[in-house]
């Protein structure tokens, strides 16, 4: 009797031994399933930047001007890559993600060899590196790359206000990394339009301006002609060879060439020629 009675207690638990490891199996078959979809879920919301894969990280708001969710910085943009672009503004800037017709120094291949304008960019019908120093511009890419070094596209002051843009050598880019001894002496620390901090050399901007620089020694029969017409930038003198237009100087290096700069009243400037008083 003891004897069937162990039997039947041996049956009794391994029945309920197998009852546990089947309803276990059913479970775990369960919870594999419903992990390999959320898995498949959650691979689409991630590998997709688009908008139908990641609603959810920019929390389904994009619409308007930015339709499309970037999923890497969970913000809205107003695209990804060039197809999301069209019309008068067919790329895609990387840089923030907006649609524009060029970008920043890439006027090359954007605009068919004319400059990016950074201020807005829009194509310009500047061509890339044709400007030298003391060209007016708006691009770095407009200015030149000579023997010197490299020009880029520098904020002027004159007497201490804005005047324009121009092309000035960068000082980083100069062997030995000093400003030339003539003329362009002036060194200034200043960001490029096109987003270059740097030490640029430049003529001296208390006393004249490019327009002036530019100017010498062309003929000329008032101030006025030389210049900037509305600035008092400009000199017409004679000193031997005709008037000619000139600027103020304090010293000889602020004069091109072996050009010396004559002390007179009201205001020193630099000789047009070799043989005036004081130029000789």
């Amino acid at each position: 009797m003891a004897h069937t009675q162990t039997h039947q207690r041996v049956i009794t638990i391994v029945f309920a031994l197998l009852t546990t490891v089947q309803l276990g199996a059913c479970r775990f078959k369960e919870w594999k399933g419903n992990s390999t979809h959320m898995d498949a879920s959650m691979q689409d919301a991630t590998s997709d930047t688009g908008t139908d894969a990641t609603v959810d990280a920019c929390g389904n708001a994009c619409t308007g001007a930015a339709p499309i969710c970037n999923a890497t910085t969970m913000q809205c943009v107003a695209c990804l890559e060039n197809t999301d672009c069209s019309g008068a503004t067919p790329i895609c800037d990387a840089t923030d993600n907006t649609c524009v017709e060029c970008r920043i120094g890439q006027g090359t291949t954007d605009c068919s060899g004319n400059s990016c304008n950074p201020a807005n960019r829009t194509c310009t019908s500047t061509t890339v590196g044709s400007l030298a120093a003391c060209d007016t511009c708006v691009a770095d890419e407009e200015c030149e790359t000579n023997a010197t070094g490299t020009l880029r596209c520098v904020p002027m002051d004159y007497q201490s206000s804005p005047h324009g843009t121009y092309c000035l050598l960068d000082r980083a880019t100069i062997t030995g990394t000093t400003c030339p001894t003539k003329v362009y002496i002036e060194s200034q620390t200043e960001t490029s339009t096109s987003g270059v901090a740097s030490t640029y050399c430049s003529p001296a901007q208390s006393q004249t301006t490019c327009e002036a620089v530019t100017d010498y020694k062309d003929l000329c029969t008032l101030d006025t002609d030389c210049g900037h017409p509305s600035l008092g930038d400009g000199l017409c003198r004679d000193d031997g060879a005709g008037l000619r237009c000139t600027y103020e100087c304090s010293g000889d290096d602020d004069c091109s060439s072996a050009n010396k700069c004559r002390n007179t009243m009201p205001s020193n400037y630099c000789c047009t020629a070799g043989s005036g008083p004081g130029c000789s």
